[in-house]
């Protein structure tokens, strides 16, 4: 299945919602705004720590990335219906449409399990092996 999403397309967006959920989590009733307010904070976290291009300290490979997605996805889903079932709906919705955004871009994110750092040193390898052998007796 060929899906239409980057990794870096995937990191802005990501960027993006965090940057739209941490505020947004300020007017919310209390446990609204906790869950947001944390799937936030976690969210610019993990894109820090991610390889995928836009990461400052790339440690967690993409494919690992869209799993976290794909788990906080369901949980938000799960929390929205569950958790703050008491909460008003516009909060809830909130909460629930981060969700949403989670899984769909957990699923439509191409991962080819080859990390973006491995992958802009695959010509200096090469090259730092052909000088290697150029360089040693033979």
């Amino acid at each position: 299945m060929n899906k239409p999403i980057s990794p870096t397309a995937h990191a802005i967006a990501d960027y993006a919602v965090a940057a739209l959920s941490i505020p947004a989590a300020a007017a919310l009733p209390k446990k609204s705004a906790g869950v947001l307010g944390a799937v936030g904070v976690v969210s610019v976290a993990t894109n820090l720590m991610t390889d995928h291009g836009l990461g400052v300290m790339p440690r967690i490979p993409v494919n690992q990335h869209l799993k976290v997605d794909l788990l906080t996805g369901a949980a938000l889903l799960l929390a929205g219906y569950t958790f703050l079932r008491d909460e008003p709906r516009a909060a809830r919705n909130a909460v629930i449409g981060v969700g949403l955004y989670s899984l769909a871009a957990g699923l439509m994110t191409q991962s080819d399990g080859v990390s973006q750092s491995t992958r802009s040193q695959l010509p200096r390898m090469k090259d730092e092996r052909v000088l290697e052998e150029l360089a040693s007796p033979t």
